[in-house]
């Protein structure tokens, strides 16, 4: 059996502060698709997640809702053929509506440093806008969950839950963690240690009607052929680990959410790296 550390999608480097006039945090726009939060925190990126091909999309009853972040989607109707992220298209009637131009989105941050991306379209005499909220959770690693909040003639609304509102979390190129034994890592060789031995206890997290255990440290044990990926997730407001397990084709997918995953030790550098949102994977097989 082999295990191995990983950090994913991380940036090691800090971007300096560039506080607004008021003095909020704001993200800063630094292409259609990226911004980077002016406390140095880190940047919000959506390019992991483009998908002009098969834009994500919600069912209605004769509408299709339509989102394709950083790219224009393709194979669109109507009015969604050129340069649009966000459309309303009809499922059996041929016509598409572009709420939002794909090329000069607009990063809007509010008090409490949310990120929303607005997306506007002019078509004639019409001004149609969309505004997508990012909603970030450390836990939704896979596929975004997207939500149709409504709309007028002229407007609509999303929200966009993914790994990727957070801060630094799809970043790249990604820092490195390196083994030092089956319980911890060194984060690019100088930042400092992540050291699970704090929770050297047995964890239970929902596996559909099963429950998984894990003895943190010690592995897991599983039969000939199991493997297993365990993605361990900086959070410095998680006193209580959390864990969830996914079953696959050849074994197992489980996320911990814990502050003992953030990055503990160098004090000298704990600072820049408290900044970053750490995503730490375990994988491990036979």
């Amino acid at each position: 059996m082999f295990l191995s550390f990983l950090l994913v999608g991380v940036s090691g480097v800090v971007a300096s502060p560039v506080p607004s006039s008021s003095g909020q945090v704001v993200c800063v726009k630094r292409d259609a698709c990226t911004c980077d939060m002016s406390d140095g925190s880190g940047s919000v990126s959506l390019h992991s997640l483009a998908r002009p091909e098969a834009p994500y999309e919600l069912d209605s009853n004769s509408y299709r809702f339509m989102y394709s972040p950083c790219t224009a989607m393709k194979h669109a109707k109507g009015e969604c053929e050129q340069d649009t992220s966000v459309c309303l298209e009809g499922r059996e009637e041929d016509f598409g509506y572009n709420f939002g131009r794909a090329s000069d989105p607009e990063f809007i941050t509010d008090k409490n440093g949310n990120v929303t991306v607005q997306y506007t379209s002019e078509v004639g005499n019409k001004t149609r806008t969309a505004k997508v909220q990012l909603v970030c959770d450390p836990s939704v690693t896979e596929r975004p969950l997207s939500m149709f909040k409504g709309m007028t003639e002229t407007a609509m609304n999303w929200t966009f839950t993914t790994v990727c509102a957070c801060p630094g979390a799809c970043e790249s190129p990604a820092i490195t963690c390196d083994l030092v034994d089956s319980c911890s890592c060194a984060v690019n060789g100088d930042l400092g240690v992540i050291d699970l031995r704090n929770m050297l206890i047995p964890l239970s997290g929902p596996n559909g009607n099963n429950v998984m255990f894990w003895n943190l440290c010690s592995g897991l044990l599983m039969e000939k052929d199991v493997k297993y990926e365990v993605k361990v997730i900086c959070d410095h407001t998680a006193h209580a680990p959390r864990l969830n397990a996914v079953k696959t084709q050849t074994g197992f997918k489980l996320s911990l959410v814990s502050r003992c995953a953030c990055v503990i030790q160098n004090r000298s550098k704990v600072k820049m790296a408290a900044k970053m949102t750490t995503y730490l994977g375990f994988h491990s097989g036979y």
